[in-house]
């Protein structure tokens, strides 16, 4: 069954308060006729979904607040929040810069901590919870091992480091979360970054008195498109995560018609990842974008309806939606024993004591993930999006 998808399908699944929230920060368009908004809810959405402080500039520009002064408040509070995480998080990445460079550490730093401080005009505007730092896998250990020395801590020593593991157990340096990447994502995935092409082509991202070095404008938009491609197989989305891909294009840091744009999509064989991440960003931004005929068009319909359904019930984790993500890996993987590994790994949880227990879960995950893998078969054979 063929089915269409475009602009006017696209706002029609959203509730109203998504749709406010949609055209107030990615359409610039801010209605002052709120009758029917619940500024509770709305003020739920927009802090599950990150976008506090583009709502409150957005908003707050357009003249008159057409709210309450106690969800301005609420949504100002929330803001100041960010704000406040953000600096310390920044402040802990300078000093991380600092230790690594003096020990001849190569380092990038990966995703919000440049996001936040350099594609946003205010730091506040875009929150982050950690600091992803990727350092060449020969000398990662070694990377833990001197931020212990100077202080920082690991939150899970009982974490195993194998191969198909793409960062270290997290750690805490000035009491900021942080992650040491020796990949950009696990081997047996079916999208993999080699990590020296990124190191290759690294710039200094430089804003005032902060300079981090980092991938390059084209890889970070490329490699972020893969990275919430992969949360979004898991189950989640947040409507920040697009806003970061509305703003490199919006400010022209990103042509993605440009010669190099193209080249590192195609070298790293990404382009179903990217064209979802286009396609989402272009109906998020309003445009009249047209979803329809091939099986892979269905596929990538069937993707932005389920992406559209996580922004207000995100279930990133819930093994229903990360069937896709275990049979990537499996498929992949070399060998009856790596297969059954990853089986092992991402069904069953190290916490959990006793057979009958374990069992239990076992069939409850793994029921999960084939009820809804046979229902978006069907929906999308059925064109029901």
């Amino acid at each position: 069954m063929k089915k269409e998808i475009n602009r006017s399908w696209f706002d029609e699944k959203l509730s109203l308060t998504e749709r406010f929230l949609v055209e107030a920060v990615f359409r610039d368009n801010v209605s002052h006729a709120v009758s029917g908004i619940d500024e509770n809810e709305l003020l739920k959405l927009t802090t599950k979904n990150g976008l506090a402080g583009l709502l409150y500039r957005s908003i707050s520009g357009s003249g008159e607040y057409p709210f309450t002064p106690d969800f301005i408040s609420r949504l100002k509070n929330e803001n100041l929040r960010i704000l406040l995480v953000n600096t310390h998080l920044t402040d802990a990445a300078k000093k991380i810069e600092v230790v690594f460079k003096e020990n001849g550490i190569p380092v990038v730093f990966l995703k919000g901590i440049l996001l936040a401080s350099f594609l946003y005009d205010d730091i506040s505007l875009r929150p982050m919870s950690d600091i992803d730092v990727l350092v060449p896998e020969k000398v990662a250990q070694e990377a833990s091992k001197i931020l212990i020395a100077h202080g920082a801590k690991v939150f899970n020593t009982g974490y195993k480091d194998e191969p198909s593991y793409h960062h270290l157990p997290m750690m805490e340096f000035n009491k900021a979360p942080l992650e040491i990447h020796r990949f950009l994502f696990p081997k047996r995935s079916s999208y993999f970054i080699p990590p020296e092409d990124i190191f290759r082509h690294k710039i200094n991202w430089k804003n005032n008195d902060l300079a981090l070095p980092g991938p390059s404008v084209n890889q970070l938009f490329i490699y972020m498109a893969v990275h919430v491609f992969y949360s979004f197989k898991r189950g989640g989305m947040r409507l920040s995560w697009m806003a970061d891909f509305m703003y490199f294009i919006k400010k022209g840091l990103v042509n993605v018609d440009d010669d190099d744009f193209t080249y590192w999509v195609n070298r790293w064989k990404v382009n179903y990842p990217v064209e979802f991440i286009l396609a989402l960003n272009d109906l998020l931004t309003g445009k009249d974008k047209l979803i329809a005929g091939s099986e892979n068009k269905k596929m990538l319909a069937q993707d932005i309806s389920l992406a559209v359904s996580f922004i207000s019930h995100p279930e990133e984790g819930n093994t229903s939606y990360s069937y896709r993500l275990v049979w990537e890996q499996i498929k992949n993987a070399k060998g009856i024993g790596q297969k059954y590994d990853i089986v092992r790994s991402k069904v069953f949880r190290k916490n959990e004591q006793g057979a009958a227990m374990r069992t239990v879960r076992l069939f409850m995950r793994l029921s999960g993930m084939f009820v809804t893998s046979v229902k978006l078969r069907i929906k999308r054979l059925l064109g029901r999006y």
